[in-house]
C-alpha cells in the first residue's frame, strides 16, 4: 500500500486569496487568528509513519518508518485546479509499506509563542489497498446541505452480540438549519433497540440522558438549529444476544441536514463490556 494525502497542507492568504470555508480548499484562519498575510501564516503539518508492533494504541514503542513536515502554501485562487493529485507526503519511497497493522500519525508542528499560526486545516487521507480507520476518534469536515449523508463509523461483528455500543459526537448538531442524527445498523436501517441519548457541554462535566424524544426510530435525534455546538452528544445502543452479521459489520452515522452546515465534528465509538480475545 501506500500513503496518500490530498491538499495537506494549509493554504493561507499570502498569496492574495481569501481563506474561509468557501473557498476551494475549504481552509481557513490567517485573516481571523493573527491576523497576517505572511509567507508562513498558518499551521505547519507533520506526518508519522510507525511500523506495526503488538500494540497499536501506544505509538511511544513503535519504529518511525517514515516522517514528512509540510509547511504553509498560498491560498488556491477562485477559479484555481479543481482537483487535487493524490499523493505521498513527499518524494520519499517509504510511504509505501507492504502488508501490516501500521500507524498513521498526523499533528501540527508546535509554534511555540508565534500568533499567527492558528488556522483550520483541512484535508483528505487514503492508502492505495486496504482500510484506513482511527485509532480512539477522528474529524470530519461537513459542509454540504441539502443531502443525506451515510458516513461508515465502526465494524461491529457478531461477537459483540448482548453488548452496549456507544457512539460519542462532539459538535455534531451545529448547523443553521437544523436536521436529524441518526445511528444506522448494518443493512441501512435505522438502529430500533434500546437506545439511549446524553449530552455533556464539556469532557469533564456529567452526562444528561435526553428525554421526551419523538416518536419514530429509537436512535434518531432532531436537532434544531445550533443545538448542540460545542457540546457532546452520546447515543447508547443495547445489541440483542441475537444480534449478528455476515458480509457487512458497519455501523454508520446518517447526516440528513437541509442546509447551513459548516463546521468540524469529532466521533468515537466504543463497546461497555468489550470481551477479550484469546489467540492461540
Amino acid at each position: 500500500f501506500t500513503v496518500q494525502f490530498t491538499d495537506l497542507a494549509f493554504h493561507n492568504t499570502s498569496g492574495g486569496s481569501p481563506t474561509g470555508d468557501p473557498i476551494r480548499t475549504g481552509d481557513r484562519g490567517c485573516e481571523d487568528w493573527g491576523p497576517s498575510n505572511a509567507a508562513t501564516c498558518g499551521p505547519t503539518m507533520q506526518v508519522n509513519l510507525f511500523a506495526p508492533d503488538p500494540t497499536p494504541l501506544d505509538v511511544s514503542n513503535n519504529t518511525l518508518l517514515c516522517s514528512a513536515t509540510v509547511p504553509p502554501e498560498p491560498q488556491v485562487p477562485v477559479g484555481g485546479p479543481a482537483t487535487y493529485a493524490w499523493t505521498a507526503p513527499d518524494g520519499q519511497s517509504c510511504w509505501s509499506q507492504s502488508a501490516g497493522e501500521y500507524v498513521l500519525q498526523v499533528m501540527v508542528v508546535n509554534p511555540g509563542n508565534t500568533t499567527d499560526r492558528a488556522g483550520l486545516n483541512r484535508y483528505s487521507v487514503r492508502t492505495t489497498t486496504g482500510n484506513l480507520y482511527g485509532l480512539g476518534d477522528f474529524s470530519l469536515y461537513n459542509n454540504v446541505g441539502g443531502t443525506v449523508t451515510n458516513f461508515y463509523l465502526a465494524e461491529v461483528p457478531t461477537y459483540y452480540h448482548g453488548k452496549t455500543f456507544v457512539v460519542e459526537l462532539w459538535d455534531a448538531g451545529d448547523a443553521a438549519g437544523g436536521g436529524t442524527l441518526s445511528v444506522v445498523q448494518p443493512g441501512g436501517t435505522v438502529f430500533t433497540g434500546p437506545c439511549r441519548i446524553y449530552t455533556r457541554p464539556n469532557p469533564g462535566a456529567t452526562w444528561t440522558q435526553l428525554g421526551g424524544l419523538p416518536t419514530g426510530p429509537n436512535c434518531a435525534k432532531a436537532i434544531t438549529p445550533n443545538q448542540h455546538n460545542n457540546e457532546w452528544l452520546k447515543f447508547e445502543m443495547d445489541l440483542s444476544p441475537t444480534y449478528s452479521c455476515t458480509t457487512d459489520c458497519w455501523w454508520q452515522m446518517r447526516y440528513n441536514y437541509p442546509g447551513g452546515v459548516n463546521d468540524t465534528t469529532t466521533w468515537r465509538a466504543y463497546m461497555i463490556g468489550n470481551p477479550i480475545h484469546i489467540i492461540d
